[in-house]
């Protein structure tokens, strides 16, 4: 991501998510980068990205998670984003239902192997955000 794209998605409160070599970058008014060769989701609780290690516990059994919390009084609304690698098709697919624009890429602008990844990009306020 160029730095310009960069400053126009961190003041807008963009968050940018694609595939790259050997993981999911997010970037934008959130960043992070994660290691995940086969794919994974990211869940996010009022604009925010969830830690990697509570990740690790919820992914597959969100619905059992937020029963938890709201068994001691705290409700949140989860967000969704799944990262997929096809390797098949050898890109990148993303998933999710909350609104956002999507972007394709390709490894460089000479490549004519086709799409590399499918990215998307949210706003923040879609997550939950609230200032």
């Amino acid at each position: 991501m160029l730095d310009s794209d960069r400053s126009i998605a961190v003041d807008n409160g963009f968050i940018v998510v694609y595939g790259g070599r050997g993981g999911i970058i997010v970037e934008g008014a959130i960043h992070h980068r994660y290691e995940a060769a086969g794919g994974r989701s990211l869940y996010f609780i009022n604009g925010c990205i969830v830690d990697d290690g509570l990740n690790e516990h919820i992914d597959g059994d969100i619905d059992a998670f937020a029963r938890f919390l709201d068994g001691v009084g705290i409700t949140v609304d989860f967000y969704k984003i799944a990262i997929e690698w096809l390797n098949g098709g050898n890109t990148w697919k993303i998933e999710t239902g909350v609104p956002h624009a999507s972007f394709s890429t390709r490894e460089s602008m000479d490549d004519e192997q086709g799409i590399f990844c499918h990215g998307i990009v949210v706003n923040r306020k879609d997550l939950g955000w609230k200032e």
